[in-house]
């Protein structure tokens, strides 16, 4: 069986200072995407009632952005929820997401004191040696 934990290793003893802060703002932002996500299923459905009803061109718009918010909405939400249970287990591949989540999330005013949050958790030395050793 293939285990994530390394035999022997105690993460409980060198804890890395605001994870769990990190985890739980990780864990608001990724229901905020997948709920874009869910908005996009309704755009798309809304889009086709009103090409079907004969809106028009402007109806047809609904149907090419519904899609992408499904993409990149719940693409989004659910990468970042999966980067949540990956950093508990220290991978690398969470980190290195998480790390790019915060640098987007760092252009936005509204989310930029998640993204810095986020940076500074993961950029200290406990969370670098946790996840590049």
């Amino acid at each position: 069986m293939d285990n994530a934990f390394e035999p022997g290793v105690d993460f409980d003893a060198d804890p890395i200072p605001l994870l769990f802060a990190t985890q739980v703002t990780m864990g608001i932002v990724g229901a905020f995407y997948l709920l874009f996500g869910l908005m996009g299923i309704a755009l798309t459905v809304l889009g086709a009632m009103a090409v079907g009803g004969g809106a028009g061109d402007d109806a047809f718009i609904l149907l090419i952005e519904g899609p992408l918010f499904i993409l990149f909405g719940g693409g989004l939400g659910g990468l970042i929820i999966a980067s949540i249970f990956g950093l508990q287990r220290r991978a690398m591949w969470a980190w290195v997401a998480t790390l790019i989540a915060a640098a987007m999330m760092l252009s936005s005013p509204c989310c930029l004191p998640v993204g810095a949050l986020w940076l500074y958790t993961l950029l200290q030395e406990p969370a670098r040696k946790a996840f590049l050793e």
